[in-house]
C-alpha cells in the first residue's frame, strides 16, 4: 500500500510540474509543415514547363512563427526569413528580411533576391495542394513548387 501511495504520488509530482512549465515550452501548431523541406520541382503555370530543381540545393525551413530560405550555391550564403501564416489550404509570407545578424534583418524590397527560390512577390500567398510528413505542393499565381522534406 505504501508503494502505491508512493507510486502514485510521484506520478501527480511529475504531472504536475509538467503542466506548471508548459508555459515556459513554446509549442508549434504547423502540423507538417514543420521542418527542413528542399525544393525538388518547380512548374511554370503559364506554359507548363517543369524544371528538376534537387541539384540547385534550395531548402526552405519551417519552425515556430518563421520560415527561412536559404540556396546553398547562393553567395553570399545568408538567406531570408519570413513571417508565415498557415491555415487548412493556405501558406501566406510576410515580413520578408535578410537573415544576416551583422546588419540587424534588414527588411527585404527586391523580390529579385527570392526568384531563385519560388518566391515572386513580397508578400505570396500559396495554395497548399498537398502536405505530408514527407511532400509538400504550394501553388502560387506563376509557380508551382514541389518539396520533399529532407
Amino acid at each position: 500500500m505504501k508503494k502505491t501511495f508512493l507510486f502514485l504520488a510521484t506520478c501527480l509530482a511529475m504531472t504536475m510540474a509538467a503542466t506548471s512549465c508548459s508555459d515556459f515550452i513554446e509549442t508549434s501548431d504547423n502540423g507538417d509543415l514543420d521542418g527542413y523541406w528542399q525544393l525538388s520541382q518547380v512548374d511554370t503555370l503559364a506554359n507548363g514547363v517543369q524544371v528538376d530543381m534537387t541539384s540547385s540545393k534550395v531548402f526552405w525551413g519551417v519552425q515556430g512563427k518563421f520560415l527561412t530560405m536559404l540556396d546553398t550555391h547562393q553567395a553570399p550564403s545568408y538567406g531570408y526569413m519570413f513571417r508565415f501564416e498557415h491555415r487548412a489550404d493556405s501558406l501566406l509570407l510576410s515580413d520578408g528580411r535578410v537573415n544576416d545578424r551583422n546588419v540587424n534583418d534588414t527588411l527585404l524590397t527586391n523580390v529579385d533576391v527570392l526568384r531563385p527560390l519560388g518566391v515572386n512577390e513580397l508578400a505570396e500567398h500559396f495554395f497548399v495542394e498537398r502536405l505530408s510528413g514527407k511532400r509538400m505542393v504550394l501553388r502560387g499565381k506563376m509557380l508551382r513548387l514541389h518539396f520533399r522534406k529532407f
